[in-house]
């Protein structure tokens, strides 16, 4: 894959790229957005430092949010400490105090299953590691997961409740990635035949983190697949045996069955593939047919390769939600969040 061993800046040292990132804002603002500045120049002819900032633009927005989205952590936290303590001042009690009695008032059977019913966790609640798992709540570690979470969904609704009592304001504003132009990206779509929000996963079949990865994403289909579609598209940095073998199997209909296989089994050689092709009855002579002819294939994998890099996507796995990069926490409540606040300004809009 392209750069297999880059992660997205977000997962970067926390000092390193606050750093960074206000190095780039101090320099921004302190040249008062003037675009005739040079940055170099060849023979007189200058290159802009516009022109500069337009051959880094989805680094620079990687990095302005990676600060963007450390900043909203700290400030909830910093909220939620001072809502909580002046509160607690107001009724005469300790921080501890407050939260443990509105825990215990909250507390109740009734407001369990409500909570349960709430987040449609009735047949098990996920697994944080695993999203497709999902967990008994009659099991022991059932049971604690979703006494653990619902007790953290009571204090979260205090603070909200604790905002609007005491007028709390959040100032800051996410940058927004630029828009990109997916039209000639090649992928296979699963999911909404009328979408109210399409997603590309940029991913690579070899790539150890976007194995690692792949139960989010197969979390957020079967989640949303009926208001979102999903589309696939591979990357690397050449074409692979698996991408190949998968547009072997798409043209049979069966790309998504191969594309499951290939991220749960991890075949390493030809005959690992035709084991993978019986288990979903794939034309063998088709397959051999498609495998041994392959050269179309490959230009048109290596062609879209392309593309991404025209687009500046070189990491995987990468994801582009309503066509910007998303920049986010790569798990999926982070990524569900994102994707209920986009339907819900978009079910809005079709009102």
């Amino acid at each position: 894959m392209a750069n297999p061993a880059k992660r997205p800046l977000f997962r970067w040292p926390y000092r390193f790229l606050l750093v960074m990132a206000t190095g780039i804002l101090t320099f921004t603002c302190s040249q008062k957005n003037d675009h005739s500045l040079a940055a170099a120049s060849i023979d007189g002819e200058t290159i802009s430092l516009s022109e500069l900032d337009a051959t880094i633009q989805s680094q620079l927005y990687e990095s302005l949010f990676g600060v963007y989205y450390m900043r909203r952590i700290a400030l909830e936290e910093l909220l939620a400490e001072k809502l909580l303590a002046k509160e607690a001042k107001a009724r005469g009690l300790t921080k501890e105090q407050l939260v443990a009695e509105e825990t215990r008032i909250q507390n109740t059977e009734q407001g369990l299953q409500n909570f349960i019913k709430e987040k449609r966790i009735e047949e098990g609640i996920p697994d944080k590691q695993n999203p497709l798992r999902l967990i008994p709540l009659t099991s022991p570690e059932g049971k604690t997961a979703v006494m653990e979470a619902y007790q953290k969904d009571i204090l979260i609704k205090l603070v909200n409740t604790l905002k609007t009592k005491y007028k709390a304001e959040s100032f800051l504003v996410a940058p927004t990635p630029p828009r990109l132009n997916v039209s000639r990206l090649h992928g296979y779509a699963r999911g909404s035949d009328a979408p109210l929000v399409e997603v590309w996963v940029v991913s690579d079949f070899t790539c150890s983190e976007c194995q690692k990865h792949f139960n989010l994403f197969q979390g957020l289909f079967e989640r949303y697949k009926s208001t979102v579609k999903f589309h696939f598209t591979p990357l690397s940095i050449k074409p692979t045996l698996a991408s190949v073998v998968c547009e072997c199997a798409g043209a049979e209909g069966k790309f998504w069955e191969m594309h499951d296989l290939i991220f749960t089994k991890k075949p390493q050689d030809t005959a690992d593939f035709q084991r993978l092709a019986q288990q979903i009855d794939l034309d063998e002579k088709r397959l051999a047919e498609c495998l041994d002819n392959s050269g179309s294939i490959q230009d048109k994998i290596a062609k879209n390769i392309r593309e991404l890099d025209a687009l500046t996507i070189n990491i995987t796995p990468s994801v582009i939600i309503d066509g910007r990069l998303y920049l986010g926490e790569f798990s999926f409540e982070k990524i569900s969040d994102h994707l209920d606040e986009l339907l819900e300004k978009k079910s809005k809009k079709n009102l």
